[in-house]
């Protein structure tokens, strides 16, 4: 039997049950179905942002006065693996529906954006303050290795500062470069699409 949209179940005086179970069905599976995929989508996110607190915080370790090498940890770290994060993510919604749109990577890569950077904010900020304090002054001498003491002291001020508020600008520096990475990902991901049908 076919779905009844609202306008044709109206047009029963006495809907039969059958009727009725199968109206509700069909919006309980479409409510399940998208609260599902945020909830997978909000699960990579979880992810990245505690591999991403993990990563910053052993990867301090290998900072230095080779700037090459600081480079390619920051491309690493911001740039390479977000991104594959959010292939997947948009990978595994355009498998499942068969379709892609750009509204759709886009959110996408948001929710996976905003996710992760509370979360490694916010583990950093637990971390550096009430788990290991002692780290945050080795963590930073590490970051700011190969610079002057006093440009190391004033590094070391300005971050103890403004902890809380890097973790209030996470969200929208999340929603920013969640939404500048998922262009890539659903650009070649709609093509490959295109190219397959």
């Amino acid at each position: 039997m076919s779905i009844l949209t609202p306008f044709e179940f109206a047009k029963y005086t006495e809907p039969r049950e059958e009727m009725i179970g199968c109206f509700l069905k069909d919006n309980k599976v479409r409510n399940s179905s998208s609260i599902g995929n945020f909830s997978i989508y909000a699960f990579y996110g979880l992810i990245y942002g505690f591999a991403l607190f993990l990563f910053n915080l052993y990867s301090s370790e290998l900072y230095g006065s080779d700037k090459s090498l600081n480079a390619v940890i920051l491309i690493i770290t911001m740039l390479i693996i977000p991104t594959l994060v959010i292939y997947i993510s948009i990978n595994s919604y355009r498998n499942k529906n068969n379709s892609i749109d750009w509204k759709t990577g886009i959110i996408i890569g948001c929710i996976i954006g905003v996710i992760s950077a509370i979360i490694s904010s916010a583990m950093s900020y637990i971390y550096f303050n009430f788990i290991n304090p002692g780290a945050l002054d080795n963590y930073l001498n590490n970051i700011y290795q190969g610079f002057d003491n006093e440009y190391i002291e004033k590094g070391k001020e300005i971050y103890n500062q403004n902890q809380l508020m890097n973790l209030f600008l996470s969200i929208p520096l999340g929603l920013l470069s969640g939404a500048i990475l998922s262009l890539l990902p659903t650009y070649l991901l709609k093509s490959n699409l295109q190219t397959g049908s």
